[in-house]
């Protein structure tokens, strides 16, 4: 089961980063935020015993 956590952990690593270029040039995230959030999946993805926990909310606004 190992191979499927390290498979998740890097689908949602992967995600995330997908996002940046836009996050990045809109000073919605900085360079060093960025960095940040790929250490932390990459501790995640060192430590057997860390859990990754993701919670889905979708919203809406209206005018």
């Amino acid at each position: 089961m190992p191979e499927k956590r390290e498979q998740v952990l890097r689908y949602w690593k992967n995600l995330m980063r997908s996002g940046a270029p836009v996050l990045l040039a809109t000073g919605r995230i900085s360079e060093s935020e960025l960095q940040a959030m790929l250490s932390e999946m990459d501790a995640l993805l060192e430590n057997p015993e860390a859990i990754f926990y993701y919670r889905f909310v979708q919203a809406e606004a209206v005018r």
